[in-house]
């Protein structure tokens, strides 16, 4: 008899401790379905639906103004070594491609753009995070850009040559300080590629629907993005892009050009468009 009470015992003492099991494991499965994933933010080669493009607007919309924060510049311009610069040539290489990337991260553009309580507000009713939002932005900004970049110019042409431009920088182990006026201005101007590659990197990747989504809502965009992204992005960079010249040695007795002054400010660089040549 008293064993028939203490297998009974526990029997119940397992359907209880199994029921409880249940009731734990329906909250648990209540919570994940209350609880809101967020997605992670758009990168370039990411599809922009036309709905995430409406949320994006809409909450331009609600600030005010109609504008954009002051979100930091994504360009990045050529390096500005100062002749000060006692580091050698490679690591001055280093240290801008690491600036580059830090930069070009969504934390770091959280951190550095102003966030009102009229944005909060707007993130919010889109369901949306200050990073999603920012790579909305910066998914949105690659793909105008690559839509003004002209036919002629070949991003992945762009980057090889970029690419071993850059590796013969990193090769350099003079003291940027120690060098003639003519050597550091020359690596001044050649340092110019850390910046075109990459822009072509950043361009490279959009998605092709994003350019066909730009290209159909351009008039709404570009109304709400800034300069940066409504411009062909290489164009600052024609005179090393275009730079195409063969090796040559003046004459015995004729004068050098390395006399003749010349300066990137009264430079005309660049090319007239076809039909644009003046007729003699």
């Amino acid at each position: 008899m008293q064993r028939t009470r203490d297998r009974l015992a526990g029997w119940l003492s397992a359907r209880t401790h199994l029921a409880a099991a249940v009731v734990v494991a329906v909250l648990l499965a209540g919570c994940t379905e209350l609880e809101e994933v967020q997605s992670e933010p758009k990168r370039a080669d990411d599809k922009i639906t036309a709905a995430e493009l409406g949320s994006f607007l809409s909450i331009v919309d609600s600030l005010p103004e109609k504008s954009l924060p002051q979100i930091p510049s994504v360009m990045a311009a050529a390096p500005q070594w100062t002749r000060n610069r006692t580091l050698p040539v490679f690591e001055l290489v280093k240290e801008e491609e690491k600036l580059r990337f830090d930069h070009e991260s969504i934390e770091w553009l959280a951190a550095h753009c102003p966030q009102s309580r009229a944005l909060k507000r707007a993130l919010r009713r889109e369901k949306m995070t200050i990073g999603q939002f920012l790579g909305l932005y910066l998914a949105l900004g690659a793909a105008l850009s690559r839509d003004n970049v002209p036919v002629d110019r070949d991003l992945e042409q762009i980057l090889e040559r970029g690419r071993l431009a850059i590796a013969e920088l990193k090769k350099d182990l003079r003291i940027f300080s120690s060098l003639p006026d003519d050597e550091a201005y020359f690596l001044r101007e050649k340092s110019a590629w850390l910046a075109v590659v990459d822009r072509a990197a950043r361009l490279k990747l959009v998605h092709p629907d994003n350019l066909a989504l730009v290209e159909r809502h351009r008039e709404r965009l570009a109304a709400v993005m800034p300069d940066e992204f409504k411009c062909n992005p290489f164009l600052e960079f024609t005179t090393i892009l275009d730079d195409r010249g063969v090796p040559f040695q003046e004459p015995l007795g004729q004068e050098n050009d390395d006399h003749l002054p010349w300066s990137r400010e009264r430079a005309l660089v660049g090319s007239d468009r076809p039909g644009e040549a003046e007729i003699p």
